[in-house]
């Protein structure tokens, strides 16, 4: 099927900020007429924390008691350039999960 359609993008101006009120960030939103964007398995950081030498000193805060995360905000590689410390990135082999410190508090990859 061939065709094109026409829609209105609602695009909202917005600050998101860390909890302890220490940085913020503005940012543009568009509208998605969903109740979360999508949602991932929580990988159950204290597990993955404590597995791995690499990840000492690092603190996450997540909610166990979910299986699965909900996802509200992504943001693109400008503002993830942006919320990104000089903090080096904590890796270990190939094939482990990195962290990362923001200004928001450890990222988990």
């Amino acid at each position: 099927m061939l065709g094109s359609s026409t829609t209105n993008v609602e695009i909202y101006p917005a600050t998101l900020g860390a909890i302890n009120g220490s940085f913020d960030i503005n940012i543009r939103l568009t509208k998605v007429h969903k109740p979360q964007l999508l949602t991932l398995d929580n990988p159950n950081s204290t597990t993955l924390l404590s597995k791995y030498s690499h990840f000492k000193g690092v603190k996450i805060i997540d909610n166990k008691s979910r299986q699965q995360i909900p996802i509200h905000v992504v943001l693109g590689a400008g503002e993830y350039a942006t919320i990104k410390t000089s903090t080096a990135q904590r890796v270990g082999k190939p094939g482990q999960p990195v962290t990362e410190k923001t200004f928001f508090g450890w990222t988990l990859m």
